[in-house]
């Protein structure tokens, strides 16, 4: 796993990772929370690694968060079934 530097993180992706911490579904560590946010691992961890800059980074968008996490909930359902 190599390390992502924080300004290798997009903002499309980030809001990936917080719609899916929002989604409040799983533990971030869990596997399923990786995948939901559809990131790549080192992106992903990248993500946990640098949150708290990236949160102050991006925080002006994070009402857009919630778009984010209503395509979490319907990609994870159509998954389940």
């Amino acid at each position: 796993m190599g390390e992502v530097d924080i300004k290798d993180i997009t903002e499309k992706q980030f809001l990936a990772f917080e719609g899916v911490r929002n989604y409040g579904r799983w533990n971030m560590f869990d596997p399923m929370a990786k995948v939901a946010s559809g990131l790549d691992n080192d992106t992903y961890f990248g993500v946990i690694l640098h949150y708290n800059e990236l949160r102050e980074k991006y925080k002006d968008n994070l009402d857009t968060v919630w778009k984010g996490t209503k395509k979490v909930m319907k990609k994870h359902k159509k998954k389940e079934k």
